[in-house]
């Protein structure tokens, strides 16, 4: 029996060519964020309301981690398509009266909503008020995130980096 090298040597060039690959691949991903690939072909939407720069704080790094601009709700126009991140504080009982008068005027019927906000008790209760106007609405509610935001002499410094960190983990989670 005649042992054929030659294969060996298609064999090897088969798994340099791999290894090539691969080792391009690694690189590529060490120059690219991954979630800038993944946002490539995807759209979407961050819109907030503040009165006191809190939830603008955690709209921005959501939109960061999403590579698109945090829009405040006075200057926005829902997109026609696309996951819709819409944020707010607490004010009193509820939401920002402008973010309720756009989701109130505006068409969310089977539209991909993520919703985030801030407040003095931490509770999401601004959270829940915009889901059920959305529920309402038609809309498909994907995910929530809530933290602390200042409240007079409560909360000084939140939302912290440690919220913030957590905003653009719940920003990652929703684009999977």
């Amino acid at each position: 029996m005649v042992y054929d090298n030659s294969r060996d040597d298609e064999n090897m060039q088969v798994f340099d060519i791999i290894k090539y690959k691969s080792l391009l691949l690694h690189k590529f991903n060490e120059k690219f964020n991954i979630i800038q690939l993944l946002t490539a072909h995807m759209d979407f939407q961050v819109i907030y309301f503040t009165k006191t720069g809190h939830t603008k704080k955690v709209a921005e790094a959501i939109a960061s981690e999403l590579n698109v601009k945090a829009e405040d709700v006075k200057d926005a126009k829902l997109n026609d398509e696309g996951l819709v991140f819409l944020g707010s504080g607490k004010y009193g009982p509820q939401p920002g009266k402008t973010i309720m008068e756009f989701i109130e005027n505006n068409n969310f019927k089977s539209r991909n909503v993520a919703l985030f906000g801030t407040s003095g008790g931490g509770k999401g209760l601004e959270v829940q008020e915009m889901e059920k106007a959305l529920n309402a609405k038609g809309a498909c509610i994907k995910g929530k995130f809530f933290c602390r935001g200042k409240f007079m002499f409560f909360n000084r410094g939140r939302p912290n980096d440690e919220d913030l960190n957590e905003a653009k983990k719940f920003a990652k989670q929703m684009i999977k």
